[in-house]
């Protein structure tokens, strides 16, 4: 029952728009209802039921609505008072239509009741059905004449209700409905509106206490009102152009250069989606507001909106403070690689100190000669990363692959605060090292018993000076047996650095032929670009081994032998050959023409040719090989490739003897 009354009856509050929707109503329904007294008092003229008595009876019905609507402060009861007095002018208009039109008259009742649900209350079509049923009741007992042109049966009556309650049971609902969804329209604006506050409320309270930036941007680099407060905090006030790489800009112009060029690729929509956003610049650096502090360093990561056809709209940037995590990172890197620096100098004191020696002499030049060519200081950083790379300083290779990365974006030198990076964690290397040192790193001479034995003797056998003195000398050189086995011990560890476990070294070493360690220590270094192409680029891995019918170990084969007056050193791997087709279309590409095998092979040792199509940590860039033969003919030599497709590769390295072996020493007498 309370549904029923609280359908009927409006709720108390009367909201501006109901209140001026029934107010201009009831305006207009006044003025309606005078307008019909000359119409009553025509229809009574035709009717000849007495004009003069149409008007009179008229004004004198609309002097209630007329009072009720200067005096009456709610609309809603004036909207009643006009529900009975509709009805009422209907009674009128019946009475004054007597004749053989007087039952069609009637219809007005009808039109009358529909209209009002424009008021969209129902009581007010329940006062109006009720008003016009009393009125026929009343009239048919006392006066039918004014209702009925005939004599009417108390059924056509019922008959008369029985349509007016169906009209009102339509009307009531079209007059709720229409409050509802229209009048009410403003309180359904204002819950929802309230909804989505409370919404607002809750994601602003989640967006102002989440540990990360959350912004949303379309694909022109806009941003809209709604972020997360870190954003601010972090990046500080926005730009007048409200476009987030610009915000960017402020801090990080690389970061915001290359966001800018991103979204310009976003929107011509030539590239896949995700190959693009995949580019997006993932860092941003904020310098730190306090001169001795470090900058902060943030994440950026890019989750796409897609329209209903699939592409992208927008893009939610989601920003997180990774400065402690780095630090972090930076500190286990740190701590592995004092660790690593104990085992190097507690296991070959020897050879670590020829490694740092090299590598120290490689870093100064790439610090701090301002003059070096653009293509040495790239040959020199790349090599430099392979070597720490495997002595396990990470750290350095990081840098060091930074920095071929900004160079091969830029196409030029590094800025100097980039070069200062690689030069801040060398010093952290050399500060460690001559803590473990304890400041002395005078090289140990490390003597084979068979030298010492072969020098007792010629002692004993009074062997001339000179030749004791040659023999002296050897021992300062380096056995060729030796290099070659920490030059394998290199290739094993690069290969562990790729996954290719399934490798073993081949050591062939002929000869007793020795090397002054100084002078050759670059040479040394840059095999590590062979080693590293041999495996990277040559080996297979274990199943495509076996699909080819080959041994699912892979070999790498060193081999040294003197050759009449040349020293040979030689790598050798049985994995799938240099890509000649590859490397002739690179070759091509570069706008240089090649005749035979043999000479486009020979291309492998310029700057810029690879047959990889994507850049690694470990390689993919063309500087390498370049090194390499710089290095070999540094000492006079020369570098012979020999590859068969699906066979293996021989690098041959060939040096004239008199390069190799000591000078014969001055007689003493």
């Amino acid at each position: 029952m309370n549904a029923v009354l609280n359908y009927l009856f409006l709720p108390n509050e009367v909201s501006p728009t109901e209140k001026a929707h029934v107010e201009r109503i009831n305006r207009v329904a006044l003025v309606a209802f005078y307008l019909h007294i000359p119409i009553f008092a025509a229809v009574a003229w035709i009717c000849d039921t007495g004009p003069l008595f149409a008007i009179v009876l008229s004004g004198l019905t609309l002097i209630g609505p007329t009072i009720a609507y200067f005096t009456l402060d709610s609309h809603r009861s004036k909207a009643t008072v006009f529900a009975f007095t509709a009805m009422c002018m209907g009674g009128l208009l019946v009475h004054f239509g007597q004749g053989p039109m007087q039952i069609e008259m009637h219809f007005y009742f009808f039109v009358l009741l529909a209209l009002l649900a424009v008021y969209g209350n129902p009581a007010v079509n329940l006062v109006a059905a009720v008003t016009a049923a009393v009125h026929h009741l009343a009239l048919w007992l006392l006066l039918p004449t004014s209702i009925f042109n005939y004599d009417a049966s108390v059924w056509v009556v019922v008959v008369h209700a029985l349509f007016v309650v169906l009209e009102t049971v339509a009307a009531v609902f079209i007059a709720r409905s229409f409050y509802d969804n229209v009048i009410g329209l403003e309180k359904i604006v204002a819950a929802r509106t309230r909804e989505v506050d409370e919404r607002n409320r809750d994601m602003r309270l989640v967006l102002d206490h989440v540990a990360q930036g959350l912004i949303t941007i379309g694909v022109d680099g806009h941003f809209g009102g709604e972020r997360s407060r870190m954003v601010d905090a972090w990046l500080g006030e926005p730009p007048e152009s409200r476009r987030f790489p610009d915000w960017l800009r402020c801090y990080d112009e690389k970061a915001a250069t290359w966001l800018d060029i991103g979204l310009e690729e976003l929107v011509d929509d030539i590239l896949p989606s995700e190959v693009i956003i995949g580019q997006f610049p993932q860092q941003f650096r904020r310098p730190s507001e306090d001169p001795e502090g470090r900058p902060s360093t943030y994440s950026l990561n890019y989750q796409p909106i897609h329209d209903e056809t699939g592409k992208v709209e927008k893009l939610l940037v989601v920003i997180s403070d990774i400065t402690e995590e780095l630090a972090r990172a930076e500190t286990e890197a740190q701590q592995r690689e004092n660790l690593r620096l104990f085992e190097l100098i507690a296991s070959d004191a020897n050879g670590f100190e020829e490694f740092y020696n090299e590598a120290d002499k490689m870093l100064r030049r790439v610090v701090d000669d301002a003059e070096l060519p653009l293509r040495d200081l790239k040959r020199l950083v790349h090599t430099l990363k392979g070597n720490t790379a495997i002595f396990g300083l990470e750290r350095i290779s990081r840098c060091c692959h930074d920095l071929e990365e900004g160079i091969e974006t830029s196409g030029e030198r590094p800025e100097r605060p980039e070069l200062e990076g690689l030069d801040e964690a060398w010093s952290h290397i050399v500060e460690k090292v001559r803590q473990l040192t304890g400041g002395d790193r005078k090289r140990q001479m490390v003597v084979e018993r068979e030298d010492i034995d072969a020098l007792l003797q010629g002692i004993r056998d009074e062997t001339p000076y000179a030749r004791l003195e040659r023999q002296v000398q050897r021992m300062h050189m380096e056995p060729t047996s030796k290099r070659v086995a920490v030059l394998a011990e290199q290739a094993q560890k690069i290969a562990e650095r790729l996954g290719k476990t399934n490798l073993r070294i081949e050591q062939q070493v002929r000869g007793d032929v020795r090397f002054e360690p100084a002078r050759w220590a670059s040479f040394w270094s840059s095999l590590v670009h062979v080693f590293r192409n041999a495996v990277d680029h040559g080996l297979e891995k274990s199943d495509e081994r076996a699909d080819r019918g080959k041994k699912e170990e892979g070999l790498i084969a060193l081999r040294t032998y003197a050759e009449s007056d040349r020293f040979v050193f030689e790598v050798e791997d049985d994995g799938r050959g240099i890509d000649l087709e590859a490397l002739r279309a690179k070759v091509e590409a570069r706008g240089h023409e090649v005749g035979s095998d043999d000479d486009l092979v020979q291309k492998i040792f310029e700057d810029g040719v690879t047959t990889k199509n994507v850049v690694t940590e470990t390689s993919g860039r063309g500087v390498g090989m370049a090194a390499v033969r710089a290095e070999v003919e540094a000492l006079g030599g020369e570098v012979a490739v020999a590859t068969r497709p699906g066979e293996g590769t021989r690098f041959s390295f060939s040096f004239p003897i008199e390069e190799v072996s000591p000078p014969e020493a001055t007689a003493r007498g």
